[in-house]
């Protein structure tokens, strides 16, 4: 929460969704979204991750959507980065990360989730299959953790895309 409330860019909103948390999770964040007017809490019956992000989507109104979980740490340049990605050119329906770091206490490791060939574009625009193509080839398979991707809200909701209730793992 520290990390997201570091940002150096500050338009954006925060959807806490609390699925029925047994620990001091609901009064943490009600003590924030009281300080903080960006961050939203929402409590809603034990249903598991995939339905408690699909509540999140429904209750948001900002025009990109990150995932962001309860034990990630998001660098402090993060949304501006990405921010500055998406609005340089056609603003994209979804997108992801290639990496993430892991900090390791003595040292900071990079972690590569997704190698883009060399000979390709990392800026075009890539559509239906030809999409499905570059991120299936070889070893080159699409990351399945949503904090690695950013999907535009009307491209989510023109598609009635959401995330299957009925998958625990990589949902």
């Amino acid at each position: 929460i520290e990390s997201i409330q570091r940002q150096s860019f500050n338009e954006y909103e925060v959807i806490f969704v609390d699925d029925a948390s047994v620990d001091l999770s609901p009064k943490i964040c009600a003590a924030i979204c009281k300080k903080d007017v960006r961050f939203n809490y929402y409590s809603k019956n034990h249903e598991g991750a995939s339905a408690a992000r699909n509540y999140g989507i429904l209750q948001s109104k900002g025009d990109y959507i990150v995932f962001v979980d309860a034990d990630d740490y998001i660098a402090e340049q993060m949304l501006q980065k990405l921010f500055e990605i998406i609005s340089c050119g056609e603003l994209p329906d979804v997108c992801f990360m290639s990496c993430h770091y892991v900090d390791k206490g003595d040292r900071c490791e990079k972690n590569i989730i997704f190698q883009m060939p060399e000979k390709i574009d990392k800026r075009k625009v890539f559509r239906g299959e030809e999409f499905l193509e570059l991120v299936t080839m070889g070893v080159n398979h699409m990351p399945g953790s949503t904090w690695l991707m950013v999907f535009r809200n009307k491209f989510l909701d023109q598609e009635h895309l959401k995330f299957d209730q009925s998958l625990v793992w990589s949902e």
